[in-house]
C-alpha cells in the first residue's frame, strides 16, 4: 500500500468559515475533503523523548507538549486558562521487537509508526488538540477480517492497550490511545457497500471503515432514491454514529439509525469474528446485539460491517423539503429568542415528517428544517408559518435527501484547534425562557471572551430534534436509554490558543 504525504499544515489558523456551514453556505462545498491535524511547530520541541528508536522518533511526528511543563502549560502564560493538558501517562507502550513482530502478520495491510511524520498524524487525527498528546505507537490498517482479528489477538497477548478509529469524530478522542495500538479501518471503505433491493425489507450493507459522505455519494451514483439513517455531518464515520445510536436527520420519521439495524459482523476481543442479529438464539449473541445498538462505538469489538434497513421516502424520487431560517445578532436576538419560545410549545404538536433543529451561534440563530413530504403540505403547515412570524431570513430547496447535511469545523485541514463539547438531553417542551436565558448570557460572555483572545474561534450551541419514531421502543430495549428526548443537545467551544 502507498501513501501521497499530506502537505504540512502546522502553521494553519482556525479557518474564519463558520462553525457550522449548510449547502446554502458558500464554504460548504469549499470544505477540503482531507483531514490532518498538526501542532504549530513552535510548540513541538523535536525531541525523542521517552520513545527507544528513530522508527518513534521523527521530528515531524513528535506530540504537542509545553517546552517547560508536562501539563500543557508554560509558567509565562497569562491570562484565561479554559483548559490543561492531561499529563501523558506512563503506560507500558509498544516496543521496537513488537512492532516487527506485528510486521510479519500484516502482510496485506500497513503498519505505520509516527517515523511517518505528517501521514501518522493523518492516520490518527481526530481533530482536536486537546487530544495531542494521545498517541498511539502503532497504526494497522488491515486489509482483511483476518489482519483484524490477528491484531487483536496479538494486542490481548502482548496485553497492550488498543483502540479503533473510523471517521476520528470522537469528541472525548475515545479512538486514540497512549503508546498503543490502533486499528484505522480506511481499508474497510465504500468498494464494499453492497444492495438488497429485492427482499421484503430493502438492505444496505455497509463496511465499518466507511464515512458517511462515502454511503450517500455510493446511493448517489447507483441512483438509489431510498434513504438510510446516516449523519448528518458527513465526514462522520458510519461505525461509530451507528453504535453511538445513530441521530439521523429523518429520526422522526424513520426512528434511530440502531433501529432499522439487522446485523452486525465484529471481530470481539477474543479475536473472533462473528455476526450478531435479532434473529439470534444464543443469549450471549442476543446481549451483544443489544449492546452494540446505542453502547458506543469501540467498546465490544470492532466492527466489520453492518446490515440496515433503507427506506421509501414519501417522495418516490427521493426528494425532501430543506429550508434554513437565520436570524443574525444582535439585531435579531430578541425575535429568535421569542421564536424559541414558540417553537416549544409546538414541539408536541409537530407532525413526524418534520424535523426542525436550533442552531445558536454567538453571531447568528438558526432553524434547519427537513421535511419527508410535498413542498405543498410543506407551505400548508402552521407549526412553520407560525415561527416565519418572527421574521427570520429564509434559504429554501427541494433537494435529494442526501444532500441534507452539514459541515462543522474542526474536521478540515485549515482549523487545527482545540475543542470542548458538552451534551445535553432536552425533555418536551424543555426549551424553557429560563433555559433560552442561560444560553442567551453564555453565548454574550463567549463572545467577549473569543474577541479578547481569539477573534476566529467558534461557540455555539445546537439542539436536535428527536421524538417521533425515535419514542416507539423502551429505553431498555437498545442501550440508548433516553428514548423520552426531544433534543438532543451539544455545546460546543473552539479555540486556538
Amino acid at each position: 500500500m502507498r501513501f501521497t504525504p499530506p502537505p504540512d499544515r502546522s502553521a494553519a489558523k482556525i479557518s474564519k468559515a463558520r462553525g457550522i456551514t449548510t449547502p446554502f453556505n458558500d464554504e460548504f462545498n469549499r470544505t477540503v475533503d482531507y483531514s490532518s491535524t498538526l501542532a504549530p511547530r513552535a510548540q513541538r520541541d523535536g525531541k525523542a523523548h521517552d520513545y527507544q528508536t528513530r522508527d518513534f522518533a521523527s521530528e515531524n511526528a513528535i506530540p504537542w507538549r509545553s517546552k517547560s511543563t508536562s501539563s500543557g502549560l508554560s509558567p509565562e502564560n497569562k491570562g484565561d486558562v479554559m483548559f490543561v493538558l492531561p499529563k501523558r501517562p506512563e503506560d507500558s507502550a509498544v516496543t521496537p521487537e513488537q512492532v516487527q513482530e506485528l510486521r510479519k502478520l500484516i502482510s496485506l495491510g500497513q503498519i505505520m509508526t509516527r517515523a511517518y511524520g505528517n501521514l501518522y498524524q493523518d492516520a490518527v487525527f481526530n481533530g482536536n488538540l486537546l487530544h495531542a498528546l494521545k498517541t498511539p505507537n502503532v497504526v494497522v490498517f488491515p486489509k482483511t477480517v483476518q489482519e483484524i482479528q490477528d491484531t487483536v489477538k496479538f494486542a490481548r497477548k502482548h496485553d497492550i492497550k488498543l483502540t479503533v478509529k473510523n471517521g476520528g469524530h470522537s469528541f472525548a478522542g475515545y479512538c486514540l490511545n497512549y503508546g498503543g495500538i490502533l486499528i484505522n479501518m480506511k481499508n474497510f471503505g465504500a468498494e464494499g457497500i453492497t444492495f438488497d433491493l429485492n427482499s421484503t425489507s430493502k438492505t444496505v450493507t455497509i463496511p465499518g471503515g466507511c464515512r458517511w459522505r462515502d454511503v450517500y455519494k455510493c446511493f448517489k451514483d447507483k441512483g438509489h432514491n431510498e434513504m438510510v439513517l446516516g449523519g448528518r455531518c458527513d465526514s462522520v464515520g458510519v461505525s461509530g454514529f451507528t453504535m453511538g445510536g445513530g441521530v439521523s436527520p429523518f429520526s422522526r420519521p424513520y426512528g434511530l439509525g440502531i433501529d432499522s439495524i439487522i446485523s452486525f459482523r465484529i471481530v470481539t476481543a477474543d479475536g473472533d469474528d462473528i455476526t450478531v442479529s435479532h434473529d439470534d438464539t444464543c443469549e450471549k449473541k442476543r446481549n451483544l446485539f443489544w449492546a452494540l445498538r446505542g453502547g458506543g462505538g469501540g467498546n465490544f469489538g470492532v466492527l466489520v460491517e453492518f446490515t440496515t434497513k433503507i427506506h421509501d421516502l414519501a417522495n418516490d424520487d427521493g426528494m425532501v423539503v430543506y429550508e434554513v431560517l437565520t436570524w443574525d445578532f444582535p439585531e435579531g436576538r430578541l425575535q429568535f429568542t421569542e421564536m424559541i419560545d414558540k417553537l416549544n410549545s409546538n414541539n408536541k404538536t409537530a407532525p413526524e415528517n418534520l424535523t426542525i433543529d436550533v442552531l445558536w451561534e454567538e453571531d447568528q440563530g438558526q432553524l434547519i428544517v427537513v421535511y419527508d413530504g410535498s413542498e405543498e403540505d410543506y407551505r400548508k403547515l402552521e407549526d412553520i408559518e407560525s415561527l416565519k412570524k418572527f421574521g427570520g431570513k429564509s434559504k429554501f430547496e427541494l433537494c435529494k435527501w442526501w444532500k441534507v447535511a452539514v459541515q462543522e469545523q474542526g474536521w478540515s485541514p485549515d482549523s487545527p484547534a482545540f475543542h470542548h463539547h458538552t451534551s445535553f438531553i432536552f425533555g418536551s417542551e424543555a426549551l424553557k425562557p429560563d433555559v433560552v436565558s442561560t444560553v442567551d448570557q453564555i453565548m454574550e460572555e463567549l463572545r467577549g471572551v473569543l474577541s479578547k483572545h481569539d477573534p476566529n474561534g467558534k461557540a455555539y450551541l445546537i439542539w436536535v430534534q428527536v421524538g417521533g419514531k425515535t419514542l416507539k421502543p423502551g429505553a431498555k430495549d437498545t442501550a440508548f436509554y433516553w428514548r423520552d428526548a426531544s433534543y438532543v443537545s451539544y455545546f460546543k467551544l473552539q479555540w486556538k490558543n
